[in-house]
C-alpha cells in the first residue's frame, strides 16, 4: 500500500518581524523630506501596533520596541546634524528643499506649504485629501519629534525641542494664522480649509494644551 504524501504547509515568516523601508544608512544620506516621509509612515505604524497592544495583541507588541527603535535613531541623526548646523550655518542646505516648499501663492492649497508642518506633510488640500486622523497624526508627530535641520538655525530655534511649551505655541500660532488668513478672503473654496485648520487648532489644544500649558492660546 503507497504511502500518502504528508502536505507541508508552507512557514509563514513571524509576523512581528519588520520589514522597514529602508536600512537607516541609505536613508539617513538621503533629502529631509524623504527621511521625514519614511519617519511619519514608522510613526503611524507605531501608533496603530500600541493601540493594537492595548487590545491585547502580543505581535503588536513585540514589533513596538523596534518601530521606537528606528525612530529613536533617526532623531538622534537629526540632533547631530542640527548641532552641525547651529555651528556652522553654511553646513546643511537640502538639495530638494525647493521641490517640496511649493511656489508660495497665496491659496487654499498652498497657505500652509511652508515651513515644518508642510515638511512633515500636514495639508488641508483637497487634491491630497488627508482625513481629519491623519492631520491630527501628522500634528502629533510634529510636536513630539526632532526638527531635522531644513533651514537656517534661527528658524529651526522658532521650533524648540519636542513636547515644549514653544513648539506647540509655534503650532497652534501657525494653524490660526491660516485660518484668519483664509477667513479674510471671503471667498466660498477657503470655507473648508478654515474649517479644518479650526477643528486641527483644536485637537491639539484639547490633547496637548489644556492638560499641560498655561500660555495664551491664540484666537482665530
Amino acid at each position: 500500500m503507497a504511502k500518502r504524501s504528508k502536505s507541508r504547509k508552507r512557514r509563514r515568516a513571524p509576523e512581528s518581524t519588520i520589514v522597514f523601508f529602508q536600512p537607516l544608512d541609505n536613508l539617513l544620506s538621503r533629502p529631509c523630506h524623504l527621511q521625514v516621509r519614511v519617519y511619519n509612515r514608522v510613526a503611524q505604524r507605531l501608533a496603530s501596533d500600541r493601540r493594537k497592544h492595548k487590545d491585547g495583541s502580543w505581535r503588536a507588541a513585540e514589533r513596538i520596541p523596534q518601530y521606537e527603535a528606528y525612530l529613536d535613531a533617526i532623531n538622534a541623526s537629526w540632533i547631530s546634524m542640527r548641532q552641525q548646523c547651529r555651528t556652522n550655518p553654511d553646513f546643511f542646505e537640502w538639495p530638494s528643499t525647493k521641490a517640496w516648499i511649493g511656489d508660495g501663492k497665496f491659496s487654499a492649497a498652498g497657505m500652509d506649504t511652508e515651513g515644518v508642518l508642510s515638511l512633515f506633510g500636514y495639508s488641508v488640500s483637497g487634491e491630497l485629501g488627508l482625513s481629519p486622523n491623519e492631520r491630527h497624526h501628522i500634528l502629533d508627530v510634529v510636536f513630539q519629534a526632532e526638527i531635522p535641520p531644513f533651514a537656517s538655525w534661527e528658524r529651526l530655534l522658532e521650533w524648540d525641542g519636542p513636547a515644549s511649551a514653544l513648539r506647540l505655541r509655534k503650532m497652534a500660532n501657525c494653524l490660526a494664522s491660516f485660518a484668519r488668513n483664509g477667513k479674510r478672503r471671503h471667498e466660498a473654496h477657503m470655507a473648508a480649509p478654515v474649517a479644518k485648520w479650526t477643528s486641527d487648532l483644536q485637537h491639539l489644544r484639547l490633547r496637548y494644551y489644556d492638560q499641560l500649558f498655561s500660555f495664551d492660546w491664540p484666537e482665530i
